[in-house]
């Protein structure tokens, strides 16, 4: 059975034209012009070579996800054009689903050069879920289980690039502290980015991945907005931007790196040890799925968030909380208190945070 997609904001055509420019051309409904600003600067077709087809990012509280087609001989688009890409915002988490619709939406735009199919399109999968394109595609949302989403990109091969500083980055989620990753390729950032929530799966949040940001005053502002990410770039600038991040991960050279501010919310402990070794085994493992570590990942968490409720003290008013000077004083092993505080404090059982 069919539903709507009123996660689907709006649709947005871009045109590359023969002279290089670059232009937002059609929206349907209108968005916003510094929303227009950042569909455009992030578009493929800035480059002179497209780096990756489709793309996907976050902008705000909506996400945007990018199709890119070059213009067939048999197109009806005018002569000036060379290339286009639909656009479409939404609140939802789901790059495969919008894979299937912008490439259908893009296909409708070479072959009749009008928006009018785009529109069409848009109308009918924004009330039933679903549209028939005939030769140009077909598209049903149902075909399209969200919880698929969260688990398309590969935990084990990210655990597999890191190593054993996969442990900073379980640490860094774990906290709710700030990620930046860092690549010059598009395709591995994406697959980093969106994989990294599976560390905490307790909480299911793809809404702190903004897996692709330019370093501009616009979107490092709508950046610090968001307070807890975990933000990809493919510009190099951003390695000197500490003030950004607690740790940087950084794919080309396979490392993770802690700012110097945040030295002291990293320090290794029997837990952390623990996780590291669980994981990088893990990842070794030819006979373990991606869900097999998600599961055994999520596991350890529920046991460490179990004891920090039975670590729990009582205020006069009968409130139940989470209290460090009662940690440092139940003489944990080195290191433990100082985690376990911070892990309280990201899921709201401290008294500031309850």
């Amino acid at each position: 059975m069919e539903g709507n997609m009123r996660a689907l904001v709006s649709a947005v055509l871009l045109e590359k034209d023969v002279h290089g420019d670059v232009l937002p051309i059609w929206s349907f409904p209108d968005i916003s012009s510094q929303l227009s600003e950042v569909v455009v600067a992030r578009s493929g077709l800035q480059h002179e070579t497209i780096p990756l087809q489709y793309s996907f990012s976050r902008f705000g509280s909506q996400w945007i996800y990018s199709f890119i087609q070059i213009k067939s001989e048999d197109s009806e688009l005018s002569e000036q054009v060379d290339a286009i890409q639909v656009s479409l915002v939404a609140t939802d988490f789901n790059p495969e689903k919008y894979v299937e619709l912008t490439k259908l939406m893009a296909n409708l735009y070479i072959a009749t050069g009008t928006p009018l199919k785009v529109a069409e399109c848009w109308l009918s999968v924004f009330a039933k879920g679903s549209y028939n394109g005939g030769e140009f595609g077909v598209f049903s949302s149902s075909q399209h289980d969200p919880r698929n989403a969260f688990i398309a990109s590969s935990i084990k091969d990210v655990i597999r690039l890191f190593g054993e500083d996969i442990v900073l980055i379980w640490s860094a989620l774990m906290m709710k502290k700030r990620i930046v990753v860092v690549g010059s390729k598009m395709a591995p950032l994406l697959k980093v980015c969106r994989a990294l929530p599976t560390l905490v799966w307790h909480r299911q949040n793809w809404d702190i991945v903004r897996p692709f940001v330019l370093p501009n005053d616009n979107e490092i502002e709508d950046l610090k907005e968001s307070k807890v990410y975990v933000a990809g770039f493919t510009d190099d600038s951003i390695r000197d931007r500490e003030d950004l991040y607690d740790i940087l991960v950084d794919i080309n050279n396979r490392s993770v790196t802690v700012s110097s501010s945040a030295q002291g919310d990293f320090l290794m402990s029997v837990i952390h040890k623990g996780i590291c070794d669980f994981l990088v085994a893990s990842g070794e493992n030819s006979e373990l799925a991606d869900t097999d570590v998600i599961r055994g990942t999520a596991l350890k968490v529920k046991d460490l968030l179990q004891k920090l409720e039975q670590l729990k003290v009582e205020n006069e008013n009968g409130e139940s909380y989470v209290d460090l000077k009662t940690l440092q004083n139940t003489k944990l092993p080195a290191n433990v208190d100082r985690f376990l505080f911070a892990v309280a404090t990201a899921e709201g059982m401290t008294a500031m945070t309850a």
